[in-house]
């Protein structure tokens, strides 16, 4: 085995295991709002929204569907949300590898 795919599958390796510690993660994001109410600072003062909430981030038929999170929940949300980026990030890194593997797989069949 060449050193090089060797270090790319042990690199994965270690990617693979990483994925393990997001196992509570979910889509979700913070937005600011406006609340509608007629005479709200929000609804009269250019720029000013209500402190971030936190919103679950789903896809329904297309749409983007968002459901409120209550704030006693936020700390673990937070955490649950960074765990998700987390998996897109090692997911990328995965990715990345495997392209290489396969390059240097068909450089060999040449």
């Amino acid at each position: 085995m060449a050193k090089g795919k060797r270090s790319l599958l042990a690199q994965r390796e270690k990617l693979v295991k990483e994925l393990e510690k997001n196992q509570e993660m979910i889509r979700a994001y913070a937005i600011e709002r406006r609340c509608g109410k007629a005479g709200c600072k929000c609804q009269t003062e250019a720029g000013y929204r209500h402190k971030p909430v936190w919103c679950f981030h789903d896809k329904e038929k297309g749409r983007i569907k968002a459901q409120y999170i209550p704030e006693k929940h936020v700390v673990r949300v937070k955490r649950q949300a960074q765990q998700y980026k987390n998996y897109k990030t090692i997911g990328a890194a995965i990715l990345q590898i495997n392209r290489h593997l396969l390059e240097l797989e068909i450089k060999k069949g040449k």
